[in-house]
């Protein structure tokens, strides 16, 4: 109840602030607001030198192992690249088809040679029945390289087709049957060269009117 002489004070207003209470705030105002959160920095410091610590630096001798076996699979890896890849590289830089050819040698396998079907072409060809044997046909074709550089002689397909067009009959030449034995002793499609093919084939139980000729490499 009010007194006579003025109001209440209200409760928590300064005037009724104990001596022990003064204490306590005056004790959290001398404390240091960043305590906790440098323990926390610290937490997080130990953690990360503790990362730190776990990790292998790279110049330790521990690492010298690893290092080493990186470097080696690497350089195999480009050697088996080299390799593969050895005669589009001899024609991309012609100086180098040496070195590669001996290292061929060395691995105890050849220096395979460019099959560039693209290069080569079909500049003409006859097929024509055999005046003197009429169970033969006689194929006369002019194989060309246009490369610059030797490549692998090709396969013929040779396709017979009836007045209809359709297909009675397929045969596949190889080098070694088409080629001459001059030509098979070269083994290689000189670069820039025309090469004449004559070829005798048996067709005793076949009737064609008309061929095709295809070239690929298998």
């Amino acid at each position: 109840m009010p007194t006579d002489g003025g109001l209440e004070s209200p409760l928590g207003s300064p005037s009724e602030t104990t001596p022990d209470v003064l204490d306590i705030i005056a004790d959290a105002e001398n404390r240091n607001p960043c305590h906790d959160i440098q323990e926390s920095t610290d937490g997080d410091r130990w953690l990360g030198g503790s990362t730190s610590r776990g990790a292998l630096a790279l110049g330790s001798p521990a690492a010298r192992p690893f290092a080493i076996a990186a470097v080696f699979l690497s350089l195999l890896l480009v050697g088996q690249l080299v390799f593969h890849f050895r005669t589009d590289i001899a024609i991309s830089v012609p100086r180098l088809q040496s070195p590669l050819a001996m290292l061929s040698d060395v691995l105890g396998a050849d220096m395979p040679l460019p099959r560039r079907v693209g290069m080569l072409s079909i500049e003409a060809s006859d097929l024509q029945v055999d005046q003197e044997r009429k169970q033969l046909l006689t194929l006369q074709v002019t194989l060309r390289n246009r490369a610059t550089y030797a490549q692998a002689y090709p396969v013929l397909e040779l396709t017979l087709t009836d007045t209809s067009d359709r297909v009675v009959a397929r045969r596949l030449l190889l080098p070694d049957e088409y080629l001459s034995a001059a030509a098979l002793a070269e083994q290689a499609f000189p670069a820039s060269t025309d090469v004449d093919v004559r070829l005798w084939i048996e067709t005793s139980e076949i009737t064609a009117a008309g061929y095709r000729l295809y070239l690929f490499y298998p």
